[in-house]
């Protein structure tokens, strides 16, 4: 049972920091006109892949995941969401490394 109490708790704070690094991401894009950054967009899936997992894992354990869906099914959603964003910044050059960039031949 404490196990349970622990993945809960887990998988909001994941959810909470998905939801957090999207908002950043988006803030950052609309002020980065350049379409490149310093480092790779994709340092963000620290936060996403452990929101991901830790909220199907919430999901698992729980007996009723839409009886509380923050603590599941959100984090969840915000984990895949944020990894399948971070693909669209990557495959539609909104933002990409600036070696990336470089390699692709933006100007």
């Amino acid at each position: 049972m404490k196990i349970n109490k622990i993945i809960k708790c887990a998988a909001v704070i994941a959810g909470l920091a998905s939801i957090t690094m999207i908002v950043a991401l988006t803030m950052y894009l609309r002020e980065n006109k350049s379409g490149h950054t310093g480092i790779s967009p994709y340092i963000a899936l620290v936060v996403f892949t452990p929101s991901f997992a830790l909220g199907i894992a919430n999901i698992i354990e729980n007996q009723n995941p839409w009886k509380n869906p923050w603590t599941g099914i959100i984090p969840a959603l915000t984990g895949a969401f944020g990894a399948g964003f971070l693909i669209y910044l990557d495959k539609a050059n909104v933002l990409l490394e600036y070696d990336t960039w470089i390699r692709r031949g933006m100007q």
